[in-house]
């Protein structure tokens, strides 16, 4: 499970992954060779394909079989003029909220933020209360 906050500035997500019932430490927010930063929440597998799907041109053709099922991950595109994902279709998603958040945690994020918390205190704030977030945060600033 995951946290990926962004607070118009900057993008947060945790680094816990679980395995076997045991957390892990991992990396959901990638900057790209091309300065694009994508991140993504659901399975790490599943992730690190559409990262490659979506560094390879994102053609249609070759969206991943796996996100027409039930088991879809979510893809997250941070541009520093636009923000938007992919869920289980290869249609991006544009998101036009000046803050927002993605996983298990972002209720959390969102409120902590509607606070007056950054996209990082917003992930360490989602990582305190629920047992699916945490284990470190990565972070890039956007715009």
């Amino acid at each position: 499970m995951s946290v990926i906050a962004f607070d118009g500035i900057t993008v947060a997500a945790d680094r816990q992954a679980t395995r076997a019932d045991k957390p892990t430490t991992t990396k959901k927010l990638i900057k790209l060779s091309s300065g694009i930063v994508v991140g993504f929440t659901g399975d790490i597998d599943k992730g690190m394909t559409l990262v490659r799907w979506f560094e390879d041109g994102e053609r249609k053709n070759e969206f991943p079989s796996f996100q027409l099922t039930d088991n879809w991950v979510r893809l997250i595109v941070f541009k520093p003029d636009t923000i938007y994902f992919y869920e289980s279709t290869p249609d991006a998603i544009e998101v036009l909220d000046e803050k927002t958040a993605f996983g298990c945690g972002a209720d959390l994020a969102i409120g902590a933020m509607a606070m007056g918390a950054n996209a990082i205190k917003a992930v360490e704030i989602a990582s305190l209360h629920n047992i699916n977030c945490g284990m470190g945060i990565d972070w890039f600033m956007i715009r």
